[in-house]
């Protein structure tokens, strides 16, 4: 099974006491780094929420989130985290196994039915994707997105994939999601896994080397 392993909370507490490796981007690739050597994943998904949802305002309207999202993308500040973020991850152990994982636009702004404003969101992502999207292994970026409707709008992201030289993939389409305890039984032969926060570092370990394994 080709594992692509989402350890971000879990490597967070157990690395680095529960400190966010996006509060300081230029650590990214350190962090990365760090649970590739530890977990020797097939792809290392990277998720990009806890950067670009940091200081949402989960009260606010659908209008609200969706517009300060947009505002957030356009800004320097974001562009320059990214920027930093990718070159790190390029001069680290994670380089050749780093996937993103962008949210999906039902996380960002849940419930928003305006189709102008999922428009303007849909292409705040493709300025993102085009930035995260250059080290990614395989060109591959994904996006988080359950919602069908909200999947329905996601066609220009994929052309933004396209032109820039990556490839969009959506996870629990063309990548299926596989929860933690199912591992033993699922037959898929790569998903997305994601190791839960507060998991038993001895087992994790023992776990993925059985697949690993079973693999071979």
């Amino acid at each position: 099974m080709k594992l692509w392993l989402d350890a971000h909370a879990y490597g967070r507490s157990l690395l680095w006491h529960d400190r966010e490796p996006w509060d300081e981007p230029a650590s990214v690739g350190r962090f990365a780094g760090e649970l590739c050597h530890l977990l020797r994943p097939w792809r290392l998904v990277m998720p990009l929420a806890p950067l670009l949802l940091a200081g949402s305002d989960r009260n606010g309207s659908a209008a609200e989130r969706a517009e300060a999202f947009d505002i957030k993308a356009r800004s320097p500040e974001l562009r320059n985290a990214l920027t930093t973020a990718v070159d790190t991850l390029v001069h680290s152990g994670a380089a050749g196994c780093y996937v993103p994982m962008l949210p999906g636009p039902s996380t960002i702004a849940p419930g928003l039915a305006d189709e102008d404003m999922l428009d303007d969101l849909v292409a705040s992502l493709g300025d993102i994707l085009r930035i995260v999207g250059a080290a990614a292994a395989e060109g591959i970026v994904l996006v988080d997105e359950a919602d069908g409707d909200a999947r329905d709008c996601l066609a220009p992201l994929g052309r933004v994939a396209e032109h820039s030289g990556a490839r969009l993939w959506i996870v629990g389409d063309a990548l299926p999601r596989i929860a933690w305890d199912r591992l033993d039984i699922d037959i898929a032969s790569q998903g997305l896994v994601t190791i839960p926060q507060g998991a038993n570092p001895e087992a994790v370990l023992e776990t993925l080397g059985r697949l690993r394994n079973r693999g071979e």
